[in-house]
């Protein structure tokens, strides 16, 4: 255990030297950085690295640490903000903002010092809401599921992977998909498998088949990096909160999907559109061409003569600031809409079946139209592209700081309070699963925060009664 403490305590403090020396060395690198932005980037990081040490060092905490990720989420994006920070300003923000008159120097700075702001108080304020919560239950748990052998697990993933094809069924015959059941039992499926083909080391063709199958059909069926990303994700968090061990080959398979998917998927999304003929037009260097589909999965597709390109990792990597950015132009300038995107989570526990009129998810087409004018352009629609609002931008859009504190605080207390109780290492190995098939959904905070825990309670819902009756079957 010692030797493992000395491993994880090596890793932080590697990652904080580098992370420190990142923004000394963009400091000298970007001539258009200040002292002032320079002296709250070293704030977000001090802040940023005291909880990660708390709660991975320090405590070594069981449950699955979501704040964790959120705070190295955000760090990770901010450093590459900085990083390029003079690129951004005069080419990759006024192409993704679309700004008719472009802003001075002063201006962005003015903006990236305010939007830099918000993300400390909102980091803070959400690790202070996961602080008070462990600090008031500690070790409590709460198994709802028994602890599975290696052979009942198998017997267990049959019948789920029999589930699943059922979905695959009435999605092919019948166009019918409820992608809100379907994503978890999906990453359920995964999950015991990986489980199994790590701690039980048996039966590895078979878990190592399943586990490719769900990996490629996702790869498939989205034409996207997320499913994926998460299920890595999850396998990292998996070896980490039993092992109490950080997998570098997990982690390196991690950064290896997404920063070489992000380069290559555009153009792959394209030479399928042209196989499968799937539309009449693409985006080329900003500008439509008639030739073949354009959108796919929410955002434009940007053809480019290499097939591994760069430009759409470094936007992707840093659309949370820049979107932050965005709104604090608009506050600034008197143009802020202040948006309610959370009072709909009280419609989370009604089904739309029983609730025909329950309302939509649709704030991220508001948000692109209002904050991007995409939309005023007739070769763009909201069936197709949208930007996303982060969580650190949705939290000030409702209520602006009291949002980025308060509800920030009140949001990190009660997820920490889900995430002690069911998504605990210390749980039945069953229980962990589960809860980590639910919950990891909302692992990155990248969407608009009802989006991603409206569905919760009825995926808990359907998988815990799933569960308990394939268990009746496989005990008997």
């Amino acid at each position: 255990m010692k030797k493992i403490f000395s491993e994880n305590k090596t890793y932080f403090f590697v990652f904080s030297i580098l992370s420190f020396f990142f923004i000394f060395f963009n400091f000298f690198k970007n001539e258009f950085i200040n002292l002032e932005l320079f002296f709250y980037s070293v704030i977000l990081i001090f802040i940023t690295l005291v909880f990660v040490f708390y709660f991975i060092i320090l405590k070594e905490v069981k449950f699955y640490q979501f704040n964790v990720i959120f705070n190295l989420y955000f760090l990770v994006s901010f450093l590459i903000f900085l990083y390029f920070f003079d690129y951004i300003f005069t080419e990759i923000y006024p192409y993704f903002a679309g700004t008719i008159k472009p802003l001075t120097l002063e201006e962005f700075l003015s903006y990236s010092k305010k939007a830099t702001i918000i993300l400390i108080l909102t980091i803070l304020f959400l690790n202070l809401g996961f602080l008070t919560s462990n600090l008031i239950l500690k070790k409590k748990k709460y198994d709802l599921l028994p602890n599975l052998t290696n052979i009942e697990f198998l017997r267990l993933n049959f019948f789920l992977f029999l589930i699943k094809l059922i979905f695959i069924l009435l999605n092919v015959n019948f166009n019918i998909r409820i992608p809100q059941i379907e994503n978890p039992l999906s990453i359920l499926i995964a999950l015991i498998s990986f489980y199994c083909l790590f701690f039980y080391k048996k039966d590895k063709f078979l878990n190592f088949i399943i586990i490719s199958f769900i990996f490629v059909e996702n790869i498939f069926t989205t034409l996207a990096l997320f499913k994926n990303l998460i299920i890595l994700l999850i396998f990292f968090i998996i070896v980490f909160n039993i092992k109490n061990k950080i997998s570098v080959s997990i982690l390196i398979l991690l950064f290896s999907w997404t920063i070489l998917g992000q380069s290559v998927k555009n153009n792959f999304r394209i030479v399928l559109a042209n196989h499968y003929n799937l539309g009449d037009k693409i985006v080329y260097g900003g500008k439509i061409q008639e030739t073949s589909e354009s959108f796919i999965e929410g955002r434009p597709i940007i053809l480019s003569e290499s097939f591994i390109e760069g430009r759409p990792i470094i936007l992707r990597s840093v659309e949370p600031i820049l979107s932050l950015i965005r709104v604090v132009e608009f506050d600034t300038n008197g143009k802020l809409e202040k948006k309610d995107t959370l009072s709909i989570l009280k419609y989370s526990f009604i089904p739309r079946l029983i609730f025909p009129d329950k309302p939509k998810q649709n704030y991220a087409t508001w948000y692109t139209d209002y904050f991007f004018d995409l939309y005023d352009d007739p070769n763009f629609s909201e069936n197709y592209v949208t930007y996303n609002i982060s969580w650190v931008t949705d939290l000030y859009l409702n209520q602006k700081y009291l949002g980025s504190t308060l509800l920030s605080f009140i949001l990190g207390f009660f997820l920490c309070i889900f995430l002690i109780l069911f998504v605990n290492s210390n749980l039945n190995n069953l229980s962990f699963l589960f809860g980590l098939s639910i919950f990891s959904g909302v692992s990155i905070p990248d969407y608009n925060i009802s989006l991603m825990l409206s569905p919760l309670f009825l995926q808990f819902l359907f998988l815990i009664i799933i569960l308990k009756i394939i268990l009746k079957i496989i005990r008997k």
